[in-house]
């Protein structure tokens, strides 16, 4: 039963319906689709694709969260709209926006119900002083964070404090990289400034290969995989979209080569063939091949992702899904930092759960507010 309700929501997110659905069926769907983030992606597709009859219960639910989808895509608009004039008024590079925001803005198919947290843009490093001062001028303020958080933003990650809309409470992550500088790992950003695409509504995007090679990082880099389900459906929908120029893939090749990105390339790719069985190249498929670990490493690989990638839900947990989420999360750490600064950072948050156990203290107390 458990791969059953997997198969039937893959079903749905590329717009058939499965003919076998009992209300029992349904109601295990859109529990598992819910707690995935991806039932807003399914119910997307329910005006347009969805030609059978379907129990009241579940048009009610496809309806209820198809109007917070449009509220929120009418949000994303807005917002992109002012963050896009403050943020090219003080830089020579467009801003870039990336992931979610990306989708939705451009109309691309990955954004057809897509829901997510904030707004992520990517900007050259040099410009992020002129960003935040011209950004706090326009009440885009960032949390009060302690001393130590305020050294990892600043000297070891890709990005700068998240900053919160004052009165509206939309956050925007301001990029500088893809992965965390002290990693080692983030690559020569130029690669992907040189990848851009203006649609139409005068915003700038990546590329669709390097919007695609973006997607793959940011999945396989992460260490907490609560939306790892949501984010291999985003890049079935990428592949499914590019699947006719075979520009695409060469291109797409060619640039996880330069950033040495191929290995994480091979995984998606093989993780998208074995849960949503995505029609990708042949040729393409082979020439990954020579990118693939080692068959012990595989083989372990293999057991970690085919959990932490599924849908996190009792009704589809394999064996030891909690135990690979938090392999996952060291590994995603591990990737992230060099072993001293690992422990250094490991060493500092048990400090401060040591602190809060024993005093309730949390970071933001006793800290003055953002200027």
């Amino acid at each position: 039963m458990k791969q059953k309700v997997i198969r039937d929501i893959c079903c749905l997110i590329n717009g058939n319906v499965p003919s076998d659905l009992t209300p029992k069926n349904w109601e295990h769907i859109i529990r598992v689709a819910r707690c995935s983030s991806v039932l807003s992606r399914i119910a997307a597709n329910y005006a347009s694709k969805f030609n059978v009859p379907l129990p009241d219960f579940v048009i009610e639910q496809f309806e209820a969260i198809n109007r917070h989808a449009e509220l929120f895509r009418q949000q994303v608009f807005f917002e992109a709209r002012e963050l896009n004039q403050q943020i090219n008024k003080c830089t020579s590079q467009p801003a870039i926006f990336l992931k979610g925001a990306a989708y939705v803005l451009s109309h691309n198919v990955a954004g057809d119900g897509r829901i997510f947290s904030d707004i992520d843009i990517l900007v050259k490093k040099d410009d992020l002083p002129d960003i935040e001062k011209r950004l706090q001028t326009f009440a885009w303020f960032p949390n009060a964070i302690n001393d130590y958080d305020e050294k990892y933003y600043r000297e070891w990650a890709h990005e700068i404090p998240p900053l919160i809309r004052a009165g509206r409470g939309t956050v925007a992550d301001i990029h500088h990289n893809l992965i965390p500088l002290i990693s080692g790992k983030a690559p020569d950003i130029s690669l992907f400034l040189d990848q851009l695409r203006q649609i139409d509504s005068g915003y700038y995007v990546l590329s669709d290969h390097a919007m695609t090679l973006h997607s793959i990082i940011h999945l396989f880099y992460q260490e907490e995989f609560i939306h790892g389900f949501r984010d291999l459906s985003d890049l079935h929908l990428l592949f499914g979209k590019n699947n006719d120029p075979l520009s695409f893939y060469s291109d797409l090749l060619t640039l996880a080569q330069k950033t040495s990105f191929c290995r994480e390339l091979f995984y998606a790719c093989r993780y998208l063939k074995d849960t949503f069985n995505t029609d990708i190249d042949e040729g393409f498929l082979a020439k990954l091949s020579v990118y693939a670990p080692a068959k012990p490493k595989l083989v372990v690989m293999d057991w970690l992702f085919l959990r932490v990638l599924l849908p996190r839900h009792s009704l589809v947990n394999k064996e030891f899904t909690s135990t690979a989420h938090q392999i996952a999360f060291i590994r995603g750490h591990w990737l992230k930092m060099p072993f001293y600064i690992l422990c250094l950072h490991t060493f500092n948050k048990m400090k401060f759960a040591v602190e809060h156990f024993f005093t309730g203290k949390t970071k933001t107390q006793d800290l003055p507010e953002p200027k």
